[in-house]
C-alpha cells in the first residue's frame, strides 16, 4: 500500500510549519492506531507518503478502508491510497521493485479520499470485499509497458450522513434553514459514465470547494437517488457531463431547484487537456465560482417573499448582507438590527459576527455621525474576534479582521488575515477584494492586478466583485492606465451609487484624462455622499502609502475642478 497527502506541495508552498505539523498530526492519529490495528508495517517514509506492508490483502484492503472512513468528515488534508499485490525488494538502505514502482503509479490515480487497487489484489479478495469496489476501468500509468485495469473504493454516505445529523442536533435552526446542495457525479459522455477517474475528481474537488463556503451545505451525490436527495432535506443538485476530444475538455454543468427540477444556472467551458489532476481542479474552481452566486441569487429571492415576523436566522443574514451593499447610513443601520436579530436567534452564528464588524468599519469609513475612525475599527474587531471564536474556519471572519486592520492602517496584517481566508475559501471574493485593495493601497499595484486576474475562474457573477474591481481600479489609476481606471468606475458607479471611492476614482481619473467635461456631473454627486470634501481633507483620509500615489491622487482631482480646501 502507498499512501500520499493531496495537496501537500501547496500547503508547504504557503506555510513549511502548518504543513509538517498536519503530516505528523495525520500520521499520529489516523494511520499509526488502524496500521496497529490491521497489523500494517510503514516501511518507508518520503515527506507526505508512505510505503507500507500487509501480512494480508484482506487486512490492507479493510485498513486502507479504514483510514479512509476515518478521515470521511475530518477537517484536514485528504489522502490518495492506492493497493497492489506484488514483491517488495528490501536492501537494508531502501525498498524497491515492480511492485513498488506500480503501487505508486496506482495511488496517483486514487480519487482524493478514496482507494484504488490493481486487478491483481482484486481477483485475490473474497465475494464480499470484492463487492466493495467498482470497476474504475482501463488505465495507462506511466512507465508501466500495459494497461491496467483498477477498481475503486470510495466513502459511502452513511458516514457524511451521520455526521449531519449530529450537526443537525446541535444547529437545528441555522443548518435547516440554510440550503443543502448535491453535488452529483459528472458524466463521461465517451462511455464510462459517472465512474471515470475524472468524473469523480470533478465531483470530489467541487465538494471540497463548495464545502467551505459558508452561504450553504453542500454533500456528494455518488449514492443518492432523487428521493434520497429529498429525505435529506436537499434544495439543489448540481450536475454536468464533461467531453474529452484532442486536447481540449469541454464541460457542460447545471444548477437545479431539485423541488420544481427548474434550472437556475448552467456553465459551459472549454479548457486545454493537459495535466489530469491541473485540469480537475481549474474545471471544480471555474464551476463553483459560478455557482455560488447562483445560489445566492436564489436564496435571497426566497428570503425576500416572507414576511419580516417569519424570517429565520439565515434568511435575515442574507438581507443584511444586501442591505450592506447600499453603502447608506440608513441601509447600513437596517443591516445591523437584522445581523443582531440573527445573532439573538443563533449565538454562534459566525457569518452574522462577522458582517455586524461590516457595519462598524462602514461607520468609521464614511465618518457617519461624525464617528471616530479608531472607534469604529475597535468595534469592528470585537465582532471579527467573536466570529473566530464561534468559528475558527469561517472565512468572513478572517475577512473581517482583514479589513479591521485595513481602515487601522495596519496594511501587512490586513494582507496576511486576507490570505487567510482565501486558503480557507478560495471562492471569499470579500476577502480576494481586501486583498487587491490593500496591495493597491501599499503601492504594489504589479501584485494587485495579478490578484485581480487571478480571481477571474472564482468570481465571473459574484455581487461580491465589486470589492475586487474598486482595487483593480485604484492599481490601474496609481499605475497611470486612466482609461481602465475610469471605465471600472464607470461600471461601479452604475451597480454601486453610494459608494463614495467609486466617484473618487472617477473624478480623479477623468481629471488625469483631461475629460474636464466629464468631471462636474460627478464631482456633484461625490460632494452629495461625502459633504464638504476638498482635496486637503481627501489628502488627509486617503488611505495611500506612498507619498507619490497621494500626490497624483490630489493633483488629479485638483485638475477634475474639486477645490482645495
Amino acid at each position: 500500500m502507498i499512501v500520499d497527502m493531496v495537496g501537500y506541495s501547496a500547503m508547504m508552498s504557503d506555510n513549511q510549519t502548518i504543513a509538517i505539523e498536519a503530516v505528523r498530526e495525520l500520521n499520529k492519529h489516523q494511520l499509526e492506531p488502524v496500521l496497529s490495528e490491521f497489523g500494517g508495517e510503514v516501511l518507508k517514509r518520503m515527506g507526505d507518503g508512505w510505503i507500507i506492508a500487509f501480512s494480508s490483502i484482506s487486512a490492507a484492503l479493510n485498513g486502507a478502508i479504514q483510514i479512509q472512513t476515518n478521515l470521511h468528515n475530518h477537517r484536514g488534508p485528504k489522502l490518495r491510497i492506492g493497493c497492489h499485490l506484488g514483491e517488495i525488494i528490501d536492501d537494508d538502505d531502501d525498498f524497491y521493485g515492480a511492485g513498488v514502482n506500480i503501487t505508486q503509479r496506482i495511488q496517483s490515480e486514487s480519487p482524493p479520499g478514496g482507494l484504488m487497487v490493481s486487478e491483481d489484489l482484486y481477483r485475490q479478495l473474497s465475494r464480499d470485499q470484492a463487492k466493495l469496489l467498482q470497476d474504475a476501468g482501463s488505465f495507462s500509468l506511466k512507465n508501466i509497458p500495459q494497461a491496467m485495469r483498477l477498481y475503486q473504493w470510495r466513502p459511502s454516505p452513511a458516514a457524511s450522513h451521520k455526521h449531519a445529523e449530529a450537526k443537525r442536533a446541535s444547529e437545528q435552526s441555522l443548518r435547516g434553514s440554510k440550503p443543502i446542495i448535491v453535488i452529483a457525479p459528472f458524466k463521461d459522455l465517451q462511455g464510462e459514465g459517472i465512474h471515470s477517474p475524472m468524473s469523480i475528481g470533478i465531483a470530489d474537488e467541487l465538494l471540497g470547494l463548495l464545502s467551505a463556503n459558508r452561504w450553504f451545505s453542500a454533500i456528494s451525490g455518488t449514492f443518492l437517488d432523487a428521493n434520497e436527495q429529498k429525505e435529506i432535506g436537499a434544495k439543489y443538485v448540481l450536475d454536468g457531463s464533461f467531453l474529452r476530444a484532442q486536447q481540449t475538455i469541454r464541460i457542460s454543468s447545471r444548477l437545479l431547484e431539485l423541488a420544481t427540477s427548474r434550472i437556475l444556472h448552467s456553465v459551459k467551458l472549454s479548457l486545454e487537456d493537459d495535466q489530469f489532476f491541473d485540469a480537475i481542479d481549474r474545471i471544480a474552481l471555474q464551476i463553483s465560482g459560478e455557482i455560488t452566486p447562483a445560489i445566492e441569487f436564489s436564496e435571497l429571492q426566497g428570503s425576500r417573499k416572507v414576511h419580516p415576523s417569519s424570517l429565520t436566522a439565515w434568511e435575515l443574514y442574507l438581507r443584511a448582507v444586501d442591505k450592506l451593499r447600499d453603502h447608506t447610513i440608513e441601509s447600513c443601520g437596517d443591516a445591523e438590527r437584522m445581523l443582531n436579530q440573527s445573532i439573538k436567534m443563533e449565538p454562534d452564528f459566525a457569518a452574522a459576527h462577522a458582517r455586524l464588524a461590516s457595519c462598524c468599519l462602514q461607520v468609521g469609513y464614511y465618518r457617519w455621525g461624525g464617528a471616530d475612525v479608531k472607534t469604529a475599527a475597535d468595534d469592528a474587531l470585537v465582532h471579527a474576534q467573536r466570529a473566530l471564536a464561534a468559528d475558527p474556519n469561517e472565512p468572513l471572519g478572517y475577512d473581517a479582521m482583514a479589513s479591521v486592520h485595513q481602515l487601522s492602517g495596519d496594511y501587512e496584517s490586513a494582507a496576511s488575515f486576507a490570505s487567510e481566508a482565501i486558503a480557507l475559501a478560495p471562492s471569499c471574493i470579500p476577502a480576494h477584494g481586501t486583498l487587491i485593495t490593500v496591495l493597491a493601497f501599499l503601492g504594489d499595484t504589479q501584485s494587485a492586478l495579478q490578484a485581480y486576474e487571478n480571481i477571474g475562474p472564482v468570481a465571473p457573477r459574484n455581487p461580491s466583485l465589486t470589492s475586487c474591481q474598486i482595487g483593480y481600479c485604484i492599481a490601474n489609476f496609481l499605475s497611470g492606465n486612466f482609461e481602465e481606471a475610469a471605465k471600472t468606475a464607470k461600471h461601479l458607479v452604475l451597480i454601486r451609487p453610494n459608494w463614495y471611492a467609486c466617484h473618487v476614482y472617477l473624478l480623479a481619473s477623468l481629471g488625469a484624462l483631461g475629460r474636464l467635461d466629464e468631471c462636474e456631473s460627478v464631482k456633484r454627486r461625490l460632494v452629495e455622499i461625502v459633504p464638504e470634501l476638498t482635496v486637503s481633507k481627501m489628502r488627509a483620509r486617503t488611505q495611500l502609502q506612498n507619498k507619490r500615489d497621494k500626490n497624483l491622487l490630489a493633483d488629479s482631482l485638483r485638475a477634475a475642478g474639486l477645490r482645495e480646501e
